[in-house]
C-alpha cells in the first residue's frame, strides 16, 4: 500500500518518533492516484498523479524535506500570482523546483524530486545515514534550529503531543 497524502499535516511527532496519520487516500501500489496535493504530489503531463508506488511517496517525502528544512513549503514563500496553485501545479509539473544548496539534505531532496529511487527502501536507507545531522541551510540557520527544536521539547514536556494524539484517536 502507498499512503497517497504524506504531507507535514498527516506527520504527528511524539517524544520518540513520527507517525504517519490519515489513512483515507491510500491505494494499492501500481494503482492510480486518485488526487494529489502540490507540492506533495507532481502531476505528469497528461495531468494524472501517476501510479501509487515509490515514485509518488519519495517526492512527497522531498517535499515534506524542504519544508523541514526551511520552515515553509516549496514555494510557500513566494506569491505566484492570481492563479497561485494553478501556477504551482505548473511550476512542478514542468519539473521547476525551488533552489536548493549542495548540503546533504538538499541533495536528498533532490533526489526525491527527481525520482532517484527505485524504492522506499532506498529512500529509507539514504535518510538514515543522515540521522542527527542537523544543517543549517540559508533559510533556516542553526539558532533557529536551536529554537524550534526547544519548543517541540517544550510541547512534548506539556503533554500537547500526548493531548492531540488523544484528541485524534
Amino acid at each position: 500500500m502507498a499512503h497517497g497524502d504524506l504531507r507535514p499535516e498527516n506527520i504527528v511527532i511524539d517524544s520518540n518518533h513520527a507517525k504517519i496519520i490519515d489513512f483515507d487516500r491510500s491505494v494499492q501500489v501500481g494503482l492510480p492516484l486518485e488526487i494529489g496535493i502540490e507540492p506533495f504530489a507532481r502531476q505528469s503531463d497528461d495531468r494524472s498523479y501517476g501510479s501509487a508506488g515509490p515514485v509518488t511517496e519519495q517526492f512527497a517525502v522531498g517535499s515534506i524535506l524542504y519544508c523541514l528544512t526551511r520552515g515553509f513549503n516549496p514555494y510557500e514563500d513566494e506569491w505566484l500570482g492570481k492563479d497561485h496553485m494553478i501556477h504551482l501545479e505548473e511550476k512542478f509539473r514542468n519539473l521547476e523546483f525551488p533552489q536548493l544548496g549542495d548540503q546533504s539534505w538538499d541533495i536528498v531532496i533532490k533526489d526525491c524530486w527527481a525520482r532517484i529511487f527505485k524504492t522506499v527502501q532506498e529512500l529509507h536507507t539514504q535518510i538514515a545515514s543522515l540521522a542527527g545531522q542537523i544543517e543549517s541551510t540559508p533559510l533556516l540557520d542553526q539558532t533557529t534550529v536551536n529554537q524550534r527544536r526547544a519548543e517541540c521539547e517544550r510541547a512534548v514536556e506539556n503533554g500537547l503531543v500526548r493531548t492531540l494524539v488523544q484528541h485524534l484517536a
